[in-house]
């Protein structure tokens, strides 16, 4: 009463609306400290798009309480927000897709850190997943980012399993130059040479792939721990064969990598 009485009645809901403003713009700011603070951890993505539209709806509510004040028809404005609201929706359909993906990959989990997927034409080891997106890197440091909604609608492949990537390099002997068992035994210790890349507990192994009257096509196959070593390992393979004094020879057709 005494407000209103030092203060004309006329200019009262201006000050009022004024002070409506205010405390909007304040809340405006302590939404943004707060979204900036704790969401961006857990994801920063999130956080940008959640203090954005935020931001619009504490806006639009002071907006309507401002108008209030004023005696003005708020109706038009609650028009307007309910229009915002139906595009926030709209607009974050692809973030709420992401975000139930990730909750279905969180209880079937098809892969986990550190392992080797391949998505569609994209390969690559996990090395970080997030409410919206699984981050993965090539053998090639190439980093690639796939929205968690894609694992939904498309076959993922996880290359990463406890017998480890099967590797299997073809050479090609001359019966009438050398003994196969002789060759056998060499192929097998080049194979052990590189048990550093081999999964625990798997053997090389001599698979005879066909055999005619002048030649054996053999095949070494390998169980390597690490997909990213594949090139490496069969380069390696080569190099240890081409180095044996004429007792095996390394073909050029291209190996294969099987499961």
């Amino acid at each position: 009463m005494l407000a209103q009485a030092i203060i004309p009645v006329e200019i009262w809901p201006i000050l009022t609306f004024a002070v409506v403003i205010v405390m909007t713009a304040v809340s405006v700011r302590a939404f943004k400290l707060f979204a900036r603070k704790f969401l961006v951890k857990l994801n920063e993505y999130w956080a940008i798009q959640t203090q954005r539209y935020g931001s619009w709806i504490i806006w639009l509510i002071g907006a309507t309480l401002a108008m209030d004040e004023l005696g003005l028809d708020p109706s038009l404005l609650l028009l307007v927000i309910g229009l915002a609201g139906i595009a926030i929706i709209i607009s974050m359909k692809e973030i709420l897709s992401n975000l139930a993906a990730k909750s279905e990959l969180d209880v079937y989990r098809p892969f986990k850190l550190g392992d080797w997927i391949q998505v569609g034409r994209y390969y690559g080891r996990v090395v970080d997943m997030i409410d919206t997106e699984t981050i993965l890197m090539t053998s090639d440091n190439e980093k690639i980012i796939v929205p968690n909604q894609v694992f939904a609608r498309t076959v993922v492949v996880n290359r990463s399993t406890r017998e480890g990537l099967r590797v299997t390099v073809p050479v090609t002997i001359d019966r009438s130059r050398y003994g196969l068992a002789d060759v056998e035994r060499l192929l097998v210790e080049v194979g052990e040479e590189l048990r550093d890349y081999l999964v625990r507990d798997r053997e090389p192994a001599i698979l005879i792939a066909g055999i005619s009257e002048k030649q054996v096509e053999m095949e070494l196959m390998l169980y390597i721990d690490n997909p990213a070593k594949k090139q490496e390992v069969i380069s390696e393979v080569y190099r240890r064969i081409s180095k044996l004094p004429e007792k095996i020879e390394g073909t050029s057709k291209k190996p294969r990598n099987t499961r």
